[in-house]
């Protein structure tokens, strides 16, 4: 890194102070301790052991580090385990979990067309990136399909809807909203997170 930032003519000679490098959960604890509020800052004094979980789209990295300052002094720790975790458990899987949702619902046929519609897949991915991104107990999540345009018409719609529901219980049933429209139950959102969640808890405890 100090040879591309020196090529780059970021810095004037390979061993220049004025480039600081600082490996990833490192700055996670910085990021964590100068940002936190002055209650929790108040008890990452020296000494105490601090667990960083890293929770990004692909990866959950965790590190656990001991401090070796107080709050006011510059950061300084010590790496007592190394940077662990999982290669499958960030929020692009909650995606992978919610897709092997639409392959149930859709059915073989209309998943085919959904996986050879290339703007029609990535439409119903960012829209169900926001409503992943606001999930809450209490919220309500409102899947629009109207991407599928003609392949999936509102009486088509209907009758997938019901399909589904008939091999569900109450709780895990979908309400059609519109022509094209579908309210996921809070226990169906839950289940994209939960195998990223329950793989994330053991991690912790066993590091713990």
């Amino acid at each position: 890194m100090r040879k591309a930032a020196l090529k780059a003519g970021i810095i004037e000679e390979l061993s220049s102070a004025n480039l600081l490098l600082c490996l990833e959960p490192e700055g996670a604890s910085i990021q964590c301790r100068n940002d936190a509020e002055e209650g929790l800052r108040n008890q990452m004094v020296k000494s105490s052991v601090v667990m960083v979980l890293d929770c990004g789209g692909g990866t959950v990295d965790i590190t656990v580090h001991k401090l070796k300052c107080e709050p006011e002094e510059q950061f300084v720790c010590d790496e007592l385990l190394p940077s662990s975790g999982g290669c499958e458990w960030g929020s692009k899987f909650v995606d992978h979990h919610f897709e092997m949702f639409l392959n149930e619902f859709f059915g073989p046929e209309l998943s085919e067309s959904y996986y050879k519609n290339a703007t029609a897949r990535l439409d119903i991915l960012k829209h169900f990136e926001m409503l992943k991104r606001k999930f809450n107990v209490g919220v309500k999540s409102r899947l629009q399909l109207s991407y599928m345009n003609e392949e999936l018409s509102g009486p088509m719609l209907k009758k997938i809807v019901a399909a589904y529901n008939a091999e569900k219980p109450k709780e895990q049933q979908l309400n059609q909203k519109g022509a094209s429209g579908v309210e996921l139950p809070e226990s169906l959102m839950k289940s994209f997170f939960s195998p990223l969640f329950e793989k994330i808890e053991a991690k912790v405890g066993e590091l713990l």
